[in-house]
């Protein structure tokens, strides 16, 4: 049992991850060298078209499936013209192309010379109520992160 899952698989929030407790029976992930990506073995339909090898006595096969998905989650309270799906906030050139989308319909109501020196000279974005992002497509953008090598873990089966 892993003490916390919740917050440490992303669907809470922590102010200090680093302060999580950690396992107290000494417990470690499965390394990468013991994995298999089953990915090219899952069926359009979800299912997964595989036959697990022989292990020896007392060794068990998990299979674990990861995915994400679109929550549909709008904004809220909002007016009708305002409501919409929420900004993926990790993806700058989403986060751009929605603010210059809004600020050209303010600008267009408001007049251009409602911007700049003598208008709106800044914007505060607040999508709290939505709950926490823990994903995106672009994940593997971002500055220090590991591309996953699908070659170096297919075929190993896992021993733990």
């Amino acid at each position: 049992m892993v003490d916390r899952f919740e917050t440490k698989a992303g669907f809470a929030v922590s102010p200090d991850y680093y302060g999580l407790p950690q396992p107290g029976d000494g417990a470690i992930g499965i390394p990468v060298s013991g994995l298999i990506d089953l990915s090219p073995r899952v069926r359009a339909d979800g299912t997964l078209d595989w036959t697990a090898p022989w292990l020896p006595k007392g060794k068990v096969w998990r299979v674990l499936r990861l995915g994400w998905s679109l929550l549909g989650t709008t904004n809220h309270p909002a007016t009708p013209e305002a409501t919409g799906l929420e900004v993926d906030k990790y993806d700058a050139p989403a986060v751009r192309a929605y603010l210059e989308h809004y600020l050209a319909m303010y600008k267009d109501a408001a007049g251009a010379e409602h911007f700049g020196q003598r208008g709106v000279r800044a914007l505060l974005t607040d999508s709290i109520e939505v709950g926490e992002a823990n994903w995106t497509p672009r994940m593997h953008s971002f500055p220090g992160s590991r591309p996953r090598d699908r070659r170096r873990a297919r075929g190993r089966p896992s021993r733990h």
